[in-house]
């Protein structure tokens, strides 16, 4: 099975975060970078066909998020129909360029809001799932919270000391809110076993993944509804929406595969 899923679509602007801080948006329309990760899965489902294997080679477009709802502010129009002009054109440059995928999918796609919702209610449900407050640095561009020893301070032009992301670059803001936890570290021992059964490559950094994994974190996976208003509602809880990693296109393939 051969799977992309596009990454968000923002224009090229300055966007102010609600602390004041500028994110740097700049993927507005596709470009070659997104039509040449499609090609060279293209080229994987057709050679899978060729052996006779079955393939399902989805694409599509993630389009929930503070950036998103962001940017369409910035552009003046709503979130759902800024989504619908951006998706458009991924479609249609895949389309030219004969990109023979199985579904074009979308985070709004009703069948996958009620995929990521079922695949909640699943967690729910084994008790994977509790709510706790989470402190830390957010970033609005990378949409993941940061721990201490990936943020740093940058002088900025105006004389100001900002925070930002070592990796990314783009600015972080100190963050305290009440979101829904995945209990990640209660799977130590199954990444452990499933590490020792199939090696990663290349082999030079399985010391870092096993460093990684020691000590791994639970994962905040909602956002406050009054801060993010654009994403997937928590079944049973509209103060929460479901963080965009956590509801991403890999969800919704896995209902066609059924």
């Amino acid at each position: 099975m051969c799977r992309l899923s596009v990454s968000k679509c923002i224009p090229n602007e300055k966007i102010m975060d609600p602390d004041g801080e500028s994110a740097d948006m700049s993927l507005q329309t596709p470009h070659l970078g997104h039509l040449y990760c499609c090609l060279l899965a293209d080229a994987s489902a057709r050679w899978q066909r060729v052996k006779g294997q079955p393939v399902l080679f989805t694409t599509g477009t993630d389009e929930h998020g503070l950036k998103i709802q962001q940017a369409a502010a910035v552009s003046n129009l709503s979130p759902q129909q800024f989504c619908d002009d951006v998706s458009e054109k991924f479609k249609t440059l895949f389309k030219s360029a004969n990109i023979e995928f199985s579904a074009f999918l979308r985070t709004t796609d009703k069948h996958h809001i009620e995929a990521v919702q079922a695949f909640w209610n699943c967690l729910q449900e084994g008790g994977h799932i509790y709510q706790g407050t989470y402190t830390g640095w957010y970033s609005v561009s990378d949409e993941a919270f940061l721990d201490e020893e990936d943020v740093k301070e940058k002088l900025s032009p105006d004389g100001s000391i900002k925070m930002v992301s070592i990796e990314s670059g783009h600015p972080v803001t100190w963050t305290e809110e009440r979101n829904y936890m995945f209990k990640l570290s209660n799977f130590q021992q199954d990444l452990f076993h499933w590490l020792n059964s199939q090696p990663i490559h290349p082999r030079v950094l399985e010391p870092q993944v096993r460093r990684m994994i020691q000590t791994l974190p639970d994962l905040s996976v909602t956002r406050d509804s009054e801060r993010l208003t654009w994403g997937i509602p928590v079944p049973g809880d509209s103060s929460q929406m479901v963080s965009s990693t956590s509801s991403a296109l890999f969800l919704s393939p896995l209902l066609l595969c059924m």
